[in-house]
């Protein structure tokens, strides 16, 4: 069974950008907006031109990518827009991506080679796309598209498919996940809606179905041993529930012990969506935090009862830890302090579902 690698709710865990920072060459544009959503209460609007990039978490190995998403309009005639890339680094223009055209194919493209599908896609609906591949080379690779707007679809309709025999890559190495607008030119300026990210490890160029993230907070006291708050707050977990995410409140161990400051979560019924009767895949705590010193003592990020070692910054920064499971996890989350006279700081923290949406588990009838 592949593992789930990435889950990102469309930005409704963090209200803004947090979860598409984690990369190396430049910054993630765009914004968190409220309007159009899909499953998820919030969505990554990327105009033209702005991009939001994930961690360096795909191989050529392969990779299934699973994300919706919608745009407002098509580019101007003659042109293109890139909707998703695997990219070496962020801003890079050496990619493998997915595009639309003017008259709303779907392309895949490397460089200067692309091979174009025959659906047409409108604007201002949703669909679910999935992006499959597996690379041994620029001159030895399968990259497969699905395409549907149907929810609970088990799987999505094939689009394109691009391999050597098409084209040579532009470039065989492609570790990041790039969502946004790479527009090539003209008057048009159209903006794109992704609603829902899950990035998963598998190597068997299909569908994996209508897999989507949501966000479940912090809603109930654990073991809670911060020595300072910092802000304000009704209950404990308010400090480091903040949306969009602020610096302003959050918690603080100034004394040298070790301790813990972790909480329960939402169940499957409660939160943006009920998944009580969708199969889990997986989840995703995270949090964001620093120390007063980088590289201090021995934190850790606390993902249902299990401690996972970190290395903090002196600027506050996303840690996620990614677990695989089909149980829908009743731990504490949070974080442990450094355990050394310099300060810890935890700020934000919450967990991600991965989940099925197209199966949907038998219900008990009395």
């Amino acid at each position: 069974m592949p593992n789930p690698t990435y889950l990102e709710p469309g930005t409704a865990a963090t209200g803004d950008l947090t979860l598409f920072s984690g990369n190396a060459g430049g910054a993630s544009t765009g914004s968190s907006v409220t309007t159009p959503v899909k499953s998820n209460p919030r969505s990554l609007k990327c105009a033209t031109n702005q991009f939001a990039f994930t961690p360096a978490i795909l191989t050529n190995a392969g990779n299934r990518q699973v994300f919706w998403f919608q745009f407002d309009s098509l580019p101007s005639a003659g042109n293109t827009m890139t909707i998703h890339a695997d990219v070496t680094s962020a801003g890079s223009s050496s990619y493998r991506g997915l595009q639309i055209n003017s008259a709303g194919n779907a392309i895949i493209s490397s460089g200067a080679s692309s091979k174009t599908g025959t659906t047409v896609y409108a604007i201002n609906t949703w669909y679910r796309v999935t992006v499959s591949h597996v690379i041994v080379s620029t001159t030895n690779f399968t990259i497969k598209t699905f395409i549907t707007s149907a929810d609970d679809v088990t799987v999505g309709t094939a689009e394109v498919t691009a391999t050597n025999a098409d084209f040579t890559l532009a470039n065989s190495t492609g570790v990041i996940c790039q969502l946004g607008v790479g527009l090539t030119g003209g008057v048009n300026s159209p903006n794109c809606y992704f609603n829902s990210l899950y990035i998963d490890d598998g190597t068997t160029l299909d569908d994996p179905g209508d897999k989507r993230a949501t966000k479940k907070k912090y809603n109930a006291t654990s073991t809670n041993n911060y020595d300072t708050t910092i802000g304000s707050g009704t209950n404990r977990w308010d400090y480091v529930s903040d949306l969009p995410l602020s610096l302003t409140n959050g918690l603080q161990q100034a004394g040298s012990t070790q301790v813990a400051e972790v909480f329960g979560i939402e169940d499957a019924t409660t939160g943006d969506i009920d998944i009580s009767r969708r199969t889990i895949t997986g989840y995703m705590a995270w949090i964001h935090a620093k120390a007063a010193v980088a590289s201090t003592g021995t934190p850790k990020l606390v993902s249902n009862g299990n401690d996972n070692a970190i290395v903090l910054t002196v600027t506050a920064a996303p840690y996620t830890v990614l677990t695989t499971s089909g149980v829908y996890p009743t731990g504490a989350f949070g974080m442990k302090s450094t355990g050394t006279v310099d300060d810890t700081f935890f700020y934000e923290g919450g967990v991600i579902i991965g989940y099925d949406n197209a199966a949907l588990m038998a219900q008990a009838c009395f």
